[in-house]
């Protein structure tokens, strides 16, 4: 009997021990196709869609398509606005179908000759499951799930040839959430070489304001048609 309840004991508290673990560290890839285009004369239209991997790369995290457009003001400002669709696969809750639009204002000036400084102003916004909601003119349903992101990014781009545009950027996010105060979740940096078409990079993201902050390493890697 005494064997028996130990064993029972151990199970439970195997069980226990597993719910409480969580990854800390992971690595994956982030692949994907986009298409620009100059539209209207002055505004630049940008189709983009991307798949994103995690668990070192052997599991489907999000598949995305983002429609961007962009109005160049002057030579040193721009400002743009975009769409994107989420499947974001869960990886405990499912799967979500998300909207997410966000609103970018770009400021660039050239160092020197081949050095160039940006920085990126973004608010974002995101709907969790919006078809739920899509009946809200009838049913007085508005969507309540959502969460609103500020994010600040500084790029450097140093043009080495005509072949390889170098470049590395950190941005710094900050959340908003319902019921819970605005804070600084997570941070990205990138280091990248864009090749014309092609632009590889390597990246990492840590969380912020976390008991065990979360750090992920990716791949990334966009290959561009231009028209």
């Amino acid at each position: 009997m005494k064997k028996i309840s130990l064993i029972i004991i151990l199970i439970y508290g195997g069980n226990l021990l597993s719910q409480e673990i969580k990854v800390i560290r992971d690595f994956g890839v982030w692949a994907g196709i986009a298409f620009e285009k100059e539209v209207l004369s002055n505004y630049h239209i940008t189709l983009e869609t991307q798949a994103r991997t995690f668990n070192d790369a052997s599991k489907l995290d999000d598949y995305m398509l983002h429609a961007q457009l962009k109005y160049p003001i002057n030579k040193k400002f721009d400002l743009s606005g975009g769409i994107r669709y989420i499947l974001d696969i869960k990886r405990v809750n499912g799967t979500q179908h998300n909207v997410r639009y966000n609103i970018d204002f770009e400021y660039k000036n050239k160092l020197t000759k081949k050095l160039r400084l940006r920085y990126r102003f973004r608010f974002q916004q995101e709907f969790i499951n919006p078809y739920l909601y899509i009946n809200f003119f009838f049913t007085g349903n508005v969507q309540q799930i959502y969460s609103s992101s500020i994010r600040n990014r500084i790029k450097l781009n140093f043009k080495h040839n005509e072949k390889h545009n170098l470049y590395s950027s950190f941005e710094l996010f900050r959340l908003f959430e319902i019921f819970r105060e605005p804070y600084f979740n997570k941070i990205r940096i990138f280091l990248g070489n864009r090749m014309n078409l092609f632009d590889v990079a390597i990246g990492f993201e840590k969380e912020l304001n976390s008991n065990y902050p979360y750090s992920f390493v990716v791949l990334k890697t966009v290959y561009t048609f231009k028209k």
